[in-house]
């Protein structure tokens, strides 16, 4: 409420006392310096606080009476109330006596007036709704990392024309009209909406502004809440509960409970409602889908009524927020809020201070323009403006000599939450490591991937120890409490900055990107099944009970997962359990009565081909054909359960795949087994990765995604425990076709589809920094084309999924077919030399296959006619439709070419001539949708392939190449041995046990 100056003379003390007991009952923060408990008090400098008081009041009710206009020091405090800027009132308790010095104002006389306090309400509390017009002189006026407020309006600067802008639109808008203002994470959406909008329209006649707020976990229980706020504050007596009650089960309370507002408190009409919803993102992230679609249902029924929404979200949720069938039924704009202008910043720093009577250095404000470069470093500038003035009050100066100590403005906000870090160390007597681990699930990860603030609910922190960390980091402002959004009883981080940029926070969420990632799966498919939702399958529960507890048995065991799962999130894994165990115990009855059969079926066959032995030779054929088929049959049934638990258990599927080949060694269990032995690692990039490289140490590996964003994974380790190094490299706007490090490592080059390039110093690869800005590739970049680096020849990857190989040597520019490698369907979209040329890597729709190119060069050059079977060599795999269509014919190849329709049995991949070189194992399986990446390590030993399934694969080329009596024992090696007789018995009950490796 309105901070209210009462100015009278000494001789009017009684009526000046009546007023500030009124102006408190009706919620007014009111001085009177007379007053014993918030007055001035006994020993104090008395005009020292009066001028603190008058330049922190947004009204002066002044009691104006004879003694009033005699008194010098009443017609003080009215000159520096003019200088403020404050709403002068005078009341007028003495009939007949108007103020000189206010004669141009309209006066509130209290003789005969009955109404007098509802005529200073209403002004106040339209004062109040505009967000103030004084400033206490030891607020300061920068909020750090938290949005500006509307009690701040008076200090939000930079983003006048924005305003304006969204203010017209708003008013503009007709009935049913829903608007968003959308942008990116930290562009100063929030204070926008809650400081610039709300003090703007709150001081324009006929609107009233509810308290904004945020959707949370409930976002109907956040809108009562937003609603009874706003109702106390207009004098009306709500009770939350029954607010949400009345939202909950009525679809026309929203407009009911808009019109009671509207048409209750002191002073001018008003006929219109706004309701503020800042970080609509919650809405994904947070509600679960029952819950967001009655809240958009509330909305959508409110709309019909004197109601106007505007919505704050992400830039990347605004497609989510337009698909609710909910909505559809309403109008729904789009605000597109960009980063603060670089122009803007210098005023964003020097105009609030001025209102605080701060004073700023010019050099500092040119330093601090020139190191936040621009506004999507707008949070960071905003911590550090609320360091450089901690402590600091009116007449206090901004130096530079402070930001410097401070690190910058980069390095301001890092240094503020390390030494937080050691005072909660300190308190809570807890190791750093286990408190950054905590706060490291104030983050969530949507589908997506992409990085959110989520708030813990207090009682479920792991101790009492880690309550006394985080409450140290509330006290210090970097963390919030739910009470700052209206309800709950949660705590999370000021901004989403601080998850990225404080480096010990953000490699520690980076530790546990993919538990997190699962932990906010669980908890939003909990939040589903309490209104219904579906339980997970045998898959989904293992995959994510794995990557919780690192294994589905240490789940079964009742073991702690490796981040602070809620309680509805473990209740839904233990009902999932519950099935999947009921599920098993039937599959198991199940398969042991169908392997009963099979063994049944097995003995017959043997039985009567052994009766049938004297019909001769035919019947033992038989008998061999129909053992072969059981146990083809049996294999089968152990490579699907192996291909079940590979993703989870990878010991047991080795086993599995083992016991397959000693069954029956065919082609399905040993390319089954291969890949196994071979694969050494999955990572989960996100998006599609279109580009990898190794480092020439060998110990970084690069990829590249669609989503334009490059990053870095650490080897250093060996290949079976990488691990991502810091933040995602971005300043790309197309998907990434290449990336290339330096001779020296130092550096790393991205190029793009858009045939953009940028480079990034990753001397420190946990914090690499851009070496300069984008700049115009130095030519386009082919995956479907690799040169050997042992001999002059070129692999062509092709639309028919193969490889075409080529010469290039001989200086005269000509190129010659040397030969043609089939490699299954699908375009052939990446291919790669070994480092040493020795091995060609071929990916072809969703496999790898590896060819020996030894002898690549002694190829004889191929014959026309098979030159003609080939294709277009004047395209690859890689060429886009358009360049397709504008391939000349004389391109196309001689006659009967595929181009021009005569024959296009090549086309189809039939009659092709006959592989060129030697293939070397089986193709390596596991993408499940195209390879588009290869690159081999500096040494050869490791492949990794990157997929459209946004998946990285690492594989160790020895096993690929190796004997199948040598996979067979690498396998054995890694599983550290078959499967036991128990396990046997387990998966093929009433087969004979057969070890399946050498003791």
């Amino acid at each position: 409420m309105a901070r209210v100056f009462v100015s009278h003379a000494s001789s009017d003390a009684e009526l000046a006392d009546r007023i500030y007991r009124t102006l408190a009952d009706l919620g007014h923060r009111a001085f009177l310096a007379r007053d014993l408990r918030t007055g001035i008090r006994p020993g104090e400098v008395w005009k020292e606080r009066l001028h603190q008081e008058l330049r922190a009041a947004d009204a002066v009710i002044c009691v104006v009476t004879e003694a009033y206009n005699a008194s010098p020091w009443c017609a003080y405090e009215i000159g520096i109330a003019h200088e403020v800027g404050s709403l002068l009132l005078p009341l007028r308790a003495q009939a007949g006596v108007a103020s000189p010095l206010l004669d141009d104002r309209q006066h509130v006389a209290v003789v005969d007036n009955g109404g007098w306090i509802g005529d200073l309400d209403g002004p106040l509390r339209r004062v109040d709704a505009a967000g103030g017009l004084g400033w206490a002189w030891d607020r300061s006026p920068f909020p750090g990392l938290r949005p500006f407020t509307r009690d701040m309006a008076r200090v939000f600067y930079g983003r006048a024309d924005e305003l304006r802008r969204l203010t017209h639109r708003l008013r503009a808008l007709s009935d049913r009209r829903l608007l968003l203002v959308v942008g990116g994470s930290g562009c100063g959406k929030s204070s926008l909406v809650t400081a610039g909008l709300t003090a703007r329209l709150g001081a324009e006649p006929g609107w009233e502004v509810a308290d904004p707020f945020l959707p949370g976990h409930d976002p109907i229980n956040k809108l009562a809440r937003a609603l009874t706020q706003t109702a106390i504050r207009i004098g009306l007596h709500w009770d939350p509960a029954e607010v949400h009650q009345r939202l909950a089960t009525d679809d026309r309370a929203l407009v009911g409970l808009a019109e009671e507002l509207l048409s209750a408190g002191y002073g001018q009409h008003r006929d219109r409602l706004l309701l503020v919803v800042d970080q609509g993102e919650e809405l994904f992230t947070r509600a679960d889908a029952a819950e967001r679609a009655r809240f958009a249902g509330v909305l959508s029924h409110g709309l019909d009524g004197p109601i106007r929404v505007v919505i704050a979200v992400r830039s990347e949720f605004q497609d989510q927020l337009f698909a609710l069938p909910e909505l559809h039924g309403a109008h729904l704009h789009a605000f597109p809020l960009r980063p603060l202008a670089r122009d803007m910043l210098s005023v964003v720093i020097t105009e609030p201070a001025r209102v605080a009577g701060l004073s700023v250095e010019p050099e500092l404000v040119s330093q601090m323009v020139a190191d936040t470069d621009g506004g999507e470093a707008l949070p960071l500038l905003a911590f550090t403006l609320h360091e450089l003035a901690r402590n600091q009050t009116r007449g206090g100066r901004l130096s530079a000599q402070r930001y410097e100590e401070l690190g910058g403005v980069r390095g301001a906000l890092a240094r503020r939450a390390d030494a937080v870090l050691d005072e909660a160390v300190a308190a809570a007597r807890l190791p750093r490591e286990e408190i950054l681990a905590g706060m490291a699930e104030l983050a969530t990860l949507d589908e997506g991937g992409r990085r959110t603030r989520r708030r813990i609910e207090v009682a479920e922190l792991p101790s009492e120890a880690m309550r006394t960390a985080f409450g140290v980091f509330v006290e210090q402002r970097l963390l919030s409490t739910a009470s700052d959004s209206l309800g709950g009883a949660g705590v999370g981080v000021v901004h989403e900055a601080l998850l990225s940029v404080w480096p010990p926070l953000d490699a520690a969420i980076r530790e546990r990107e993919a538990a997190l990632l699962s932990e906010g799966q669980v908890e939003r498919a909990a939040a589903a099944r309490a209104h219904g939702g579906p339980l997970w399958d045998v898959d989904r529960l293992t995959a994510a009970t794995t990557i919780l507890w690192g294994s589905y048995d240490r789940f079964r065991a009742g073991g702690r997962p490796v981040v602070n799962l809620n309680n509805a999130g473990r209740r839904f894994l233990a009902e999932c359990h519950r099935r999947v165990e009921a599920a098993r115990r039937r599959d198991r009855r199940r398969r042991r009565r169908t392997i009963a059969v099979l063994a049944v079926l097995l003995v017959v066959t043997l039985a009567g081909a052994a009766t049938a032995g004297w019909q001769g030779v035919s019947a033992r054929q038989a008998q061999h054909a129909a053992e072969r088929a059981q146990r083809a049959v049996i294999a089968q049934a152990l490579l699907t359960r192996a291909d079940d638990v590979s993703a989870t258990d990878r010991i047991r599927a080795l086993r599995l795949s083992l016991a397959a080949w000693a069954v029956h060694p065919d082609a399905a269990s040993q390319e089954r087994l291969q890949t196994l032995a071979s694969s050494r690692t999955t990572l989960a990039n996100g998006s599609p990765v279109t580009a990898v490289a190794f480092s020439p140490d060998g110990q970084l590996l690069a990829t590249g995604g669609a989503d334009a964003s490059v990053l870095l994974w650490s080897v250093a380790a060996g290949p079976d425990q990488p691990r991502r190094v810091g933040p995602p490299l971005t300043g790309l706007h197309s998907l990434v076709t290449a990336v290339t490090f330096s001779a020296n490592g130092r550096l790393l080059v991205a190029t793009s589809f858009d045939r953009t390039r940028m480079a990034w110093d990753i001397g420190d690869s946990a914090r690499p920094q851009p070496a300069g800005r984008p700049a115009p590739a130095l030519g386009p970049v082919d995956t479907c084309v690799d040169r050997s680096p042992a001999a002059p020849v070129e692999a062509v990857g092709e639309e028919l999924g193969g490889v075409s190989l080529w010469s290039v040597g001989g200086g005269t520019g000509d190129r010659h077919l040397l030969g043609w490698l089939p490699a299954g369907p699908g375009e052939a979209r990446a291919v790669r030399f070994s480092p040493d040329g020795g091995i060609l890597a071929v990916g072809s729709g969703r496999d790898v296959r590896l060819w020996d190119a030894r002898t690549a060069a002694r190829l004889p050059p191929a014959t026309a006619d098979a030159a003609d079977r080939i294709g277009r060599p004047a395209l690859d795999a890689c060429a886009s439709e358009f360049e397709k269509t504008k391939v000349p014919p004389e391109q196309e190849g001689g006659e009967g070419r595929a181009g021009d329709g005569s024959d296009t049995s090549a086309r189809d991949g039939r009659d092709l001539p006959a592989p060129s070189l030697r293939p070397i194992g089986l193709p390596l399986t596991g993408h499940t949708h195209a390879v588009f990446s290869l690159a081999f390590s500096r040494d050869g030993s490791v492949l990794a392939s990157g997929g459209n399934d946004g998946m990285l694969r690492l594989w160790r080329v020895s096993t690929v190449s190796a004997s199948r009596q040598q996979v067979v024992t690498a396998a054995c090696t890694e599983a550290g041995g078959g499967l036991d007789a128990s396990s046997w018995q387990f998966y093929l009950p009433g087969v004979p046990y057969h070890p399946t490796c050498a003791q």
